[in-house]
């Protein structure tokens, strides 16, 4: 469904440890995010680990970022299997800088 406008909105977290299949436990954040394109919204559980690089007041902003990156590479609410750590934002995943304001130069 390339093309398509999906509306990414961050609705709730839930800080646990997960098991691992090979180590020790994790900690990490389950959230739930609403992913709608305009006629159906459904929500989806994306797992960020502790030790990615946008923790704290990030995290809200990388799982939201992973979940637009996601959907802009073809992938979509239907792939969604309801399987724990699934999907899990990458451990360096960049945060991409948005700017939702005017350019400072057409202020003048």
């Amino acid at each position: 469904m390339a093309g398509k406008s999906w509306r990414v909105s961050f609705v709730e977290k839930v800080d646990a440890e997960f098991g691992q299949k090979s180590g020790p436990r994790k900690r990490g954040t389950d959230c739930t995010v609403a992913v709608t394109d305009g006629t159906i919204t459904q929500r989806i559980i994306v797992r960020i680990y502790a030790d990615n690089i946008s923790r704290g007041a990030k995290q809200a902003d990388a799982v939201v970022a992973y979940m637009h990156s996601l959907l802009d590479s073809g992938w979509t609410p239907a792939q969604y299997k309801r399987e724990p750590g699934e999907p899990t934002v990458p451990t360096r995943f960049d945060v991409p800088l948005r700017i939702d304001r005017e350019p400072w130069w057409r202020f003048w």
